[in-house]
């Protein structure tokens, strides 16, 4: 804030210094330990069980979606966590893939053409794929968009990868299928024990140096789900570039875990290295509902944030207090003649 203009004079004038709100550069960091695979108490549509990395998954594309509807100018990546951290590349081109169908043989003499084709088919919003084709006539039809082809000309297709033309990123995107095809990829591991967070700090601090050189902000959303193996790390106490927020899913409180310590561990870690304010939440009640509402919450811009003691969202419906103009007088409450 600028200064006062005389001190508490008539005169005086208060001026908040203009601010700029950076766009932010997000890595999502996705615990894959076993514990991963720990059932949440919903269900899916088709009635099965949701996973906890299933719930995981379906909140942060909630998250990025908003997030993109507040400002298409931020970015996401994804990293994944076993033992350390590793980056999560996702195929932003599909130019590699090239799929030769095997004709059936008894139908090669009479209905198929001796000729090729080669197919550039868009899938989606920037995904592309090259087919080349060795069919008849009739499936030709068929891939440009013919009804009456039918597919009992061919048998399962081979798929050739061409590692040389294939196009991997590990950088930044605002597209929301770099984002689902990203999280396609994502699953759980064996149990890994306790997580070095050491080379996810190194990757988000060389990450963050970038960014700030776009006057953009770094931010890792961590999503932990381990209640027996504390986090560790080894990072200098002086070099904060980036702000951590923390999701921690965790079981209850018993003889083999210790969910506490393990929460500790992670408060202490989001602590010492956050630029701006990091949030952490945690949830044992294993709803999805709840790891949704803490996602809405870590919407907030880190430049925009207050300590989060002060944070009193959601509010709780069943424990708002009415107001003192909405509660009825004594003289107006009715009684009961009877």
């Amino acid at each position: 804030m600028e200064g006062i203009e005389g001190e508490r004079s008539e005169g005086s004038r208060y001026a908040l210094k203009p601010t700029r709100i950076s766009n932010e550069d997000i890595l999502l960091c996705v615990d894959v330990d076993a514990e991963s695979l720990v059932e949440m108490k919903s269900t899916g549509p088709n009635g099965r069980p949701l996973t906890r990395l299933d719930s995981i998954k379906q909140a942060i594309l909630l998250f990025i979606n908003a997030k993109l509807s507040i400002n298409p100018e931020h970015r996401f990546a994804f990293a994944s966590l076993s033992k350390s951290a590793s980056w999560r590349a996702h195929v932003r081109y599909l130019y590699c893939i090239l799929v030769i169908f095997q004709i059936k043989e008894e139908q090669r003499e009479e209905e198929i053409g001796k000729g090729k084709m080669l197919l550039l088919l868009k899938l989606v919003s920037s995904f592309w794929v090259a087919v080349l084709v060795e069919i008849p006539a009739l499936l030709s039809a068929l891939l440009i968009g013919g009804k009456n082809a039918s597919m009992d000309i061919i048998s399962d297709p081979e798929i050739f990868w061409v590692p040389s033309i294939m196009k991997l990123r590990k950088d930044f995107s605002s597209e929301v299928e770099c984002a689902i095809a990203a999280l396609r990829g994502l699953a759980a591991t064996s149990s890994c024990g306790p997580a070095d967070l050491t080379s996810l700090f190194r990757v988000a601090a060389h990450e963050a140096k970038k960014s700030r050189a776009q006057n953009r902000i770094f931010r890792v959303i961590l999503i932990y789900c381990r209640s027996s193996a504390k986090p560790q790390h080894q990072w200098p106490v002086n070099q904060k570039l980036f702000t951590l927020d923390v999701l921690y899913l965790h079981d209850k409180p018993g003889p083999d875990n210790c969910p506490q310590e393990v929460y500790d561990a992670l408060v202490d870690a989001l602590e010492h290295v956050s630029e701006y304010e990091g949030y952490i939440h945690e949830s044992g009640q294993g709803l999805a509902r709840v790891l949704f509402r803490h996602m809405c919450v870590l919407l907030s811009h880190p430049q925009q944030r207050c300590p989060q003691e002060y944070v009193d969202i959601p509010k709780s419906l069943t424990k708002k207090t009415p107001t003192p103009e909405s509660m009825p007088a004594e003289d107006s409450i009715p009684v009961s003649s009877q």
